[in-house]
C-alpha cells in the first residue's frame, strides 16, 4: 500500500500496474502460454493467509525500515547502502518473497516450517540471495511481477524427488527491480546452485559484506526481462555482443 502511494505521488493521480506471471504446472516446470496480464491498482493487491495482528505489528515494523531506503530508489536517488541497509532490504525482501508465495500461482513452495522459521528469526535465510537493479520502463505504466518455484526433481540424502526447492520472485515498483530467490528449508541437503552472477546491471545486496550503492552502472528495458522460459534473451545478446572476448 506504501509502495502504490509513492507511485500516486510521483505520477501525480492513479496508478494502474500490469501483473505478468509466469505460470507452472504441478511438477514446477513453466508451461505455456506462461504470461498472464490484468491491469489493476496497487491497493487492490490482496494476499491471503496473513492475520492482523502479524500485518499491523512485526511485519510493520519490516515495512517501516525499509521504506525510507526504498523512497530514496524509487525517486531514482542514488543511494549508499550500509551492511546495515541492506540487511534491512534483504529482510524486506525475504518477506515479500514468503507472503508473494501464498498467491495461487500454479504450486506453493514454503512450508509451514519456513513461514515458522522467519516469524521466529525475523533475519534473511541461509542462502538467501537478493539482488536490485534499475528498470527504465519509459514513463509507461507497467511494473514485473514474476513467481518462479523450482523443485528438486532429484532423490538426495533422503529428500523425496519434486520437492520444492525454492522460490525465484522478481517485481519492479517504479525504476527498483528486485530479484530474490529463497530455499525451502526442507531441502537444505541438497546442493544449492551457485550463485546468480552479478553483472553491470545489479546491486548485490544478500549476501553481503561490505557497502554498496544503487543504482548499477546499466539499466534495464522491458524488452531485456526473462521470457517465457526464464531466459532472459536480449540480455544474453547483449553480453555476448559486449563482453565476450571476440575471435
Amino acid at each position: 500500500m506504501w509502495i502504490g502511494r509513492e507511485l500516486r505521488r510521483r505520477a501525480g493521480g492513479r496508478v494502474n500496474v500490469v501483473l505478468s506471471q509466469r505460470q507452472t504446472a504441478s511438477d514446477g516446470q513453466i508451461v505455456s502460454p506462461t504470461k498472464h496480464e490484468r491491469r489493476q491498482t496497487f491497493s487492490a493487491i490482496k494476499l491471503p493467509g496473513i492475520c492482523s495482528s502479524c500485518n499491523n505489528n512485526w511485519m510493520s515494523q519490516i515495512e517501516e525500515a525499509a521504506s525510507p531506503i526504498l523512497k530514496a530508489m524509487m525517486n531514482d536517488q542514488q543511494t549508499s547502502l550500509s551492511t546495515e541497509d541492506q540487511f534491512i532490504l534483504a529482510r524486506w525482501g525475504a518477506l515479500k518473497t514468503l507472503v508473494a508465495d501464498l498467491i495461487d500461482h500454479g504450486f506453493q513452495t514454503f512450508s509451514r516450517l519456513d513461514y515458522k522459521w522467519f516469524y521466529d528469526n525475523r533475519v534473511p535465510p541461509p542462502d538467501f540471495l537478493l539482488r536490485l537493479g534499475r528498470i527504465d520502463t519509459s514513463g509507461q505504466d507497467v511494473h514485473y511481477f514474476s513467481l518462479q518455484p523450482i523443485r528438486t526433481g532429484l532423490n538426495l540424502n533422503g529428500i523425496q524427488a519434486n520437492n520444492p526447492f525454492y522460490l525465484d520472485f522478481e517485481i519492479s515498483f517504479g525504476p527498483v527491480y528486485m530479484t530474490t530467490r529463497y530455499f525451502n528449508l526442507n531441502t537444505g541437503g541438497y546442493p544449492r546452485p551457485s550463485e546468480i552472477i552479478s553483472l553491470i546491471w545489479w546491486t548485490l545486496v544478500w549476501p553481503q559484506n561490505q557497502s554498496t550503492t544503487w543504482p548499477p552502472s546499466s539499466t534495464i528495458t522491458p524488452e531485456m526481462l526473462p521470457d517465457n522460459q526464464g531466459a532472459w534473451p536480449e540480455l544474453q545478446l547483449w553480453i555476448d555482443k559486449n563482453l565476450r572476448r571476440k575471435k
